[in-house]
């Protein structure tokens, strides 16, 4: 299987302090920002507990409103809560400063 990501933006997150390098939770290693948007940023890691296995974690930005807050959590438990081949599996939620996060196969 290629584990290549096609679409790698080298420069600095949307989301305030995250940086490649950085570790989440003990365990996950940001690699690269692969996607943004207004709900967060999306990060190619490596799961340092499962031998550096890729994953893609998804970092809520810092300061949204209740609004946007509600519904990034809301899509945390929708993802917790489907099983789908067209879904990608959802592994791991955490928090990073004042940020949630969730991480993905």
């Amino acid at each position: 299987m290629d584990r290549s990501w096609p679409l790698c933006l080298p420069e600095r997150g949307y989301v305030p302090g995250a940086a490649p390098q950085q570790l989440l939770n003990h365990r996950y290693r940001l690699d690269v920002r692969i996607g943004r948007g207004g709900m967060g940023d999306v990060w190619r890691a490596h799961d340092e507990a499962r031998d550096g296995a890729l994953v893609a974690i998804k970092l809520m930005p810092e300061g949204l409103d209740e609004v946007d807050r509600r519904r990034f959590e809301r899509e945390v438990r929708v993802l917790q809560e489907i099983t789908h081949p067209s879904v990608v599996p959802l592994l791991d939620i955490g928090w990073e400063g004042g940020s949630l996060f969730y991480v993905m196969e």
